[in-house]
Formats: structure tokens, C-alpha cells, sequence
């Protein structure tokens, strides 16, 4: 093989590579904005759905938070693929919950301490055991920190659309 032909192949190569990895840094860009995307929308949820709670827990009215969280798990949330909401008491207890069954659990896992514990919002993304979950809390203030908003979500289609891409 001539060294003309040595030089095309190095540039070919060359050109192969750099195609490669830039299509590899645009895809892994992509699935961060959809995640960030994701994240972004449930903690939008949990901001509104945070100032109608805080008054309705300072006074414990649970029948309240019950309306409210019936009121943020519409349609209009469907796309974004909520699995569960809850509204936990500063101790960790659910006090209103998306499923009735879990009213009154104490809270155990790392997540839900973390939250408890933290001034800000907290975001974990993990696999779940069937798809891919977002874990997602607020702190629920008005003057006092009277609780803590959570929310899981899928992102069993955001990563579907990933991979479509």
C-alpha cells in the first residue's frame, strides 16, 4: 500500500472518529435535557402543589390535602408520568398520599430522610425495579416548615425516547 493511499485511510479514520464521538456527545447531551426536562416539570408540580398544602397542614386538614393532591394528579399531569405523590408531616409521616393505603406510614427510606432533613428540594434518579424513577421532594414552608412534599415519577418514556433517538 503507497503512502498516498496510507494518508486517505488516516484521514478517513480521522473523520470516522470525530463523527463518532460528536454524535456520541449530541445523544448524551439530549438525554440530559430530557431528564433535566423531567425533573424540571415534577418539581414545577411540587411547587404549586406546595402552597396550597402548607396552609391545610399547619391546620391539619387532611381532608384538604386529600382534594388537593386528587386536584394535581388530573390529566394534566398524565404526560408527566406522576407515579405517587405524598405529603409527609415533619416527622416523616404521611399525612395525604395519591395511594389511601399508605396514610399514616412512616416514612423509612434514605430518600425520604434526605428530604426530611434538607432546606431545599432533592433529586435522586435511580432504576427502579421494573423502570427508571424519579424521586423528587420540597419542603413545604409558609413562615414555618410545616412538611415535605414527594413525588415519584417514571422516566420509563423519556428514556424509550432516548433510545428511539
Amino acid at each position: 500500500m503507497g503512502l498516498q493511499a496510507r494518508v486517505t485511510m488516516l484521514a478517513v479514520g480521522l473523520v470516522v472518529l470525530v463523527q463518532v464521538g460528536w454524535g456520541l456527545s449530541v445523544v448524551q447531551s439530549d438525554s440530559n435535557l430530557l431528564r433535566a426536562e423531567a425533573e424540571r416539570r415534577g418539581m414545577q408540580v411540587l411547587r404549586a402543589l406546595s402552597v396550597p398544602c402548607a396552609v391545610a397542614l399547619a391546620n391539619r386538614e387532611i381532608e384538604t390535602l386529600d382534594s388537593v393532591l386528587a386536584s394535581f394528579t388530573g390529566e394534566e399531569t398524565r404526560d408527566l408520568e406522576l407515579l405517587s405523590i405524598a405529603i409527609l408531616d415533619s416527622e416523616g409521616r404521611v399525612i395525604a398520599h395519591t395511594d389511601p393505603v399508605q396514610f399514616g406510614v412512616r416514612a423509612e427510606d434514605e430518600f425520604t430522610k434526605s428530604a426530611l432533613s434538607s432546606e431545599t428540594q432533592v433529586v435522586i434518579q435511580g432504576l427502579g425495579t421494573e423502570a427508571p424513577l424519579m424521586l423528587l421532594s420540597m419542603p413545604i414552608i409558609s413562615g414555618h416548615r410545616w412538611g415535605t412534599a414527594t413525588a415519584v415519577l417514571s422516566l420509563e418514556s423519556v428514556e424509550r425516547q432516548i433510545r428511539k433517538n
